[in-house]
């Protein structure tokens, strides 16, 4: 049979047909186009917030790093208020506080290929903040935040390691000073002679005295501050006893403040005095608490904010009291000190006192200085006096298990920073403006007896973990 001839009719169908599927196809190809840009756009977006997200996270983690090591000079910087609870107020505080530090250059940033990084600390609720800018910190077109909260600074143990431990000169004005087991050493000289040490005798400086090893290495001296107490006065560790912890304030109120104040005396949850016998003074500006009774104080934790504490307990022959002492002074405080001495921050003892530390093994913590002028007994348990500028004893009694440290520097000094984890006399002013002594001195011919064996719970300088990452 003949093949079938194609028809005219048969090829004018096939044209339209082919054109037809070209114009799908580029409709199609159209459609694809249309979906696949904003698809790029969302895909450098994510990628863009994700590579910001690391950067933040990289500043925070450097700040939690330097924060665990406070002779780290890098330190994060320090918000001057405090950010809000809620997360989207809080992004934005954060990203408003590191707009504060960009300059030319982006010099404050943490610069990366990936873009440029910033930490900030809100140390009020203890949290770290990281701020990633992409592509830098002046361009800014993709913002991230990280936030971190970091563990408080966590109490550890402070073993005596001396009876007496100055961060500057020691005086011995009499030769029949006699000191223990416990021994003595000054970062400064040693000006004078004891007339006996049994245990180590040593200075970094040097020494009046031929038994005393001179030029020896400096020991360590935390830098403590009687607000560094305070921060951790709620801890488990630190109230075994559960005893109270009592804020004698400058106006003349005793008061108790919840876990979350953010300074002393905030006016929250005022209570009645808890003895008649803590009177307060105000004369000319110089704030004193003072404990009048011979029997002892109520048990407790009392620190007194922005004043001064002078004890004029009498009971060394009797029943002990279970407390510790705290004075706390700021610069406002040191700045405006008269000439009698200073506005707040010093602790006296005038007669014959004897108690067991509420704050395991931590007795006496002052801003500016402690003045023992009769016997101080800590009745057999090693108890920490610790002055910020100096402590002086004016009496001839015996001073068993007690742990005298001063660091010898004050809250003024111009070339020390407060947060430092070890005090360092070399660079500090080491008495404030009104202070009521300049040196560590021994007046009389005090014994300072059995050495002070045992450990002082106190605050650590630096943090030693974190909690959950969030991204904001």
């Amino acid at each position: 049979m003949r093949p079938r001839s194609h028809t005219g009719a048969e090829d004018g169908v096939a044209l339209p047909t082919a054109l037809l599927g070209m114009l799908v196809l580029l409709m199609l190809s159209a459609l694809f186009v249309a979906y696949a840009t904003p698809q790029q756009r969302a895909t450098t977006t994510t990628v863009n917030a994700e590579s910001a997200l690391l950067v933040a996270e990289s500043a925070a983690e450097l700040a939690v790093a330097a924060l665990a090591d406070p002779e780290q000079p890098q330190q994060p910087f320090t918000a001057p208020t405090s950010a809000p609870d809620d997360a989207a107020q809080a992004r934005q505080w954060a990203i408003d506080q590191a707009l504060t530090r960009v300059t030319p250059g982006c010099a404050s940033f943490q610069r990366s290929a990936g873009g440029d990084g910033i930490a900030i600390v809100d140390d009020t609720s203890a949290t770290i903040y990281g701020v990633g800018f992409l592509p830098d910190c002046e361009s800014r077109t993709t913002t991230r935040v990280m936030r971190v909260n970091y563990d408080s600074r966590p109490l550890v143990p402070l073993p005596a390691t001396v009876s007496i431990l100055t961060g500057g000169d020691l005086y011995f004005d009499h030769a029949n000073t006699r000191i223990g087991d416990g021994g003595v050493h000054a970062n400064g000289d040693i000006v004078g002679s004891p007339g006996r040490v049994d245990g180590p005798y040593s200075a970094a400086g040097t020494c009046s005295d031929s038994d005393c090893t001179a030029g020896a290495a400096p020991k360590p001296i935390p830098n403590f501050t009687a607000r560094r107490f305070w921060e951790q006065r709620l801890d488990g560790q630190v109230n075994p006893n559960n005893d109270p912890w009592y804020e004698l304030c400058p106006d003349g109120t005793v008061q108790r403040s919840p876990g979350d104040a953010d300074e002393p005396c905030d006016g929250t949850q005022i209570i009645d005095k808890p003895s008649p016998n803590w009177v307060f003074t105000d004369t000319g500006g110089r704030r004193t608490w003072t404990w009048t009774a011979n029997a002892g104080p109520p048990d407790g934790q009392y620190y007194a904010y922005r004043s001064n504490i002078v004890n004029e307990m009498n009971n060394g022959n009797g029943n002990s009291s279970r407390m510790s002492l705290f004075a706390e002074a700021t610069t406002d405080d040191l700045l405006s000190s008269p000439g009698a001495g200073s506005t707040a921050g010093s602790i006296t003892f005038t007669k014959n006192p004897k108690f067991f530390p509420s704050w395991p093994g931590v007795g006496v913590v002052a801003d500016v200085d402690v003045m023992v002028e009769q016997n101080l007994r800590a009745d057999g348990q090693m108890t920490l006096v610790f002055a910020r500028e100096q402590f002086r004893i004016d009496f001839n009694g015996s001073y068993d298990r007690l742990f005298f440290m001063s660091c010898d520097a004050s809250l003024l000094a111009t070339n020390f920073d407060p947060d430092d984890s070890e005090c360092s006399p070399d660079t500090a002013q080491r008495s404030s403006g009104g202070s009521p002594i300049d040196t560590n001195r021994f007046t009389r011919n005090a014994t300072v007896d059995s050495p002070p064996e045992g450990e002082a719970i106190v605050p650590n300088l630096g943090i030693t973990g974190v909690g959950d990452w969030e991204a904001l």
